[in-house]
């Protein structure tokens, strides 16, 4: 008995000395995850580095959903510059709270780091490199906002009452109600901006969402753009966010806020609002609604052109030759808006954000290493590009109401992609009901119609109706 309860007293000492140095861990980590990656200067690189912040407690009273935020006062800087600690601290007034921890980030750190570690008397171990980030050969600018509007899924009429979306300031405009939506002949489309390798994208968003926004839409009205694998640039900033102990850098109704991010590595990354983060169809918030896009970053130095307009915008770019050939002035300006036809920036702003583009280079071969890409890659090749987002869980009403019955929610629409859908169920219940194109197909009977496209056509085709007989007069959209 003596033996077997020393070994139990030894063991439950060994538990508590583990649970000791887990705690440890575990505090050393959260003061560690208070640094911010800031930049190292305008044209020098820049890297993640250690921010010494002074804050103070304050509350929003204007807005009764926000909760307890902390304020800079002064920035600590880093050992060389000219405003050392002491100093900077002695900027807070009389009147302001003490901050939660007045001690450095980076010292509360270091010493929980010591007490874990053995120390090193030679001094053989190497200091850890920051991790830097090359400055911004180019910046791509746009300008974006945020804006309520409704979304129509397909010909049936399944629509999102609560949309929202991102949009170029260029191509929205003001309704007679005074809201804002998308200029006439615009289809709402998921945001694609683009960035070449090696060059920073700066976006000046402004949120133009409703206040208070429509039924059935999220209650936080603030919204932000959210890169997901981008490098910040200059600050945390532009995180898109309102996390921990962090500055909120959300946008509130009618302001504008500019986002900055350094685009490391060709790819898509995706882009949403946290200003609602969760809530409605499918827990997605602000995102299920709409509000998401795409940064696609593109190979170095590559040009990108729009790879599908209308017959009377590619007039504007046609160039009569002598021998009667036609060529295409890729490089064309529209005589009305005097913004590029084809190209899809003007100077360093983005003008076009299409979901497909033509992306090539002066030089005829893209700016790609293809050292380790075999034979018969298509490595450093022009490519058009075709970006498809998909999201599920949409917020829909559906264009059939017997849809809304739980024996056919598999067969509604539920899933989309780029805003557009066409479910089975609602191409199965138009032709029963004898609307839609394929109202007099007799022999659409079985799978062999709503599984192809001969009988309905395009999907997810949006189109003007005669409001007497309900038949479709014509295809809006023609460029998409």
């Amino acid at each position: 008995m003596q033996k077997n309860c020393g070994s139990n007293q030894s063991f439950v000492r060994f538990v508590q000395f583990m649970f000791a140095i887990l705690c440890c861990f575990s505090i050393a980590k959260v003061t560690a995850a208070r640094d911010i990656k800031m930049a190292g200067g305008p044209v020098v690189a820049s890297g993640i580095s250690s921010i010494h912040v002074l804050v103070s407690v304050a509350n929003d009273k204007s807005d009764p959903h926000a909760r307890t935020i902390w304020l800079r006062s002064a920035l600590i800087e880093e050992p060389g510059n000219t405003v050392p600690p002491a100093e900077a601290g002695s900027k807070r007034t009389s009147a302001e709270p003490a901050a939660p921890n007045d001690t450095p980030t980076e010292v509360v750190f270091n010493q929980l780091f010591n007490q874990l570690t053995p120390s090193d008397p030679a001094g053989t171990t190497e200091p850890a490199q920051k991790q830097a980030i090359p400055g911004c050969y180019k910046i791509t600018k746009a300008q974006v906002t945020a804006i309520d509007q409704v979304i129509f899924y397909n010909r049936f009429g399944a629509f999102n009452p609560a949309g929202m979306l991102y949009a170029l300031n260029r191509d929205v405009e003001k309704n007679s109600a005074g809201n804002y939506q998308l200029r006439a002949g615009k289809r709402p489309r998921p945001i694609v901006l683009r960035v070449n390798e090696g060059d920073c994208l700066e976006v000046e968003f402004t949120n133009r969402l409703r206040e208070p926004g429509p039924e059935e839409t999220t209650t936080t009205r603030n919204a932000s753009i959210h890169v997901n694998g981008m490098d910040y640039v200059d600050s945390i900033d532009s995180d898109g966010a309102n996390v921990g102990e962090n500055l909120s850098s959300l946008v509130k109704p009618g302001y504008t806020k500019t986002y900055k991010w350094y685009a490391a590595k060709q790819g898509q990354y995706l882009i949403h609002s946290m200003g609602a983060a969760a809530g409605g169809e499918g827990d997605g918030g602000q995102v299920g609604l709409g509000l998401f896009g795409s940064v696609n970053v593109e190979p170095r130095g590559s040009k990108w052109y729009r790879s599908q307009v209308t017959a009377k915008e590619l007039d504007k770019a046609i160039v009569s030759q002598s021998n009667a050939n036609l060529k295409i002035d890729y490089e064309a300006i529209d005589p009305d808006t005097h913004l590029p036809v084809l190209n899809m920036l003007d100077g360093d702003q983005i003008v076009h954000t299409d979901l497909n583009a033509i992306i090539t280079d002066p030089t005829g071969k893209l700016g790609e290493d293809c050292t380790l890409a075999p034979p018969s890659s298509t490595c450093g090749q022009p490519f058009r590009e075709f970006t498809a987002i998909f999201h599920d869980e949409i917020k829909a009403v559906q264009a059939f109401k017997e849809l809304d019955a739980p024996l056919f929610h598999g067969i509604r629409d539920g899933f989309a992609i780029n805003y557009g859908s066409d479910s089975l169920g609602a191409r199965l219940f138009a032709n029963r009901q004898g609307v839609g194109p394929a109202a007099k197909c007799d022999e659409c009977k079985f799978e062999e119609f709503f599984l192809e496209s001969h009988a309905n056509g395009d999907p997810a085709m949006i189109v003007r109706k005669d409001p007497t007989t309900n038949v479709a007069l014509e295809a809006l959209y023609p460029d998409d």
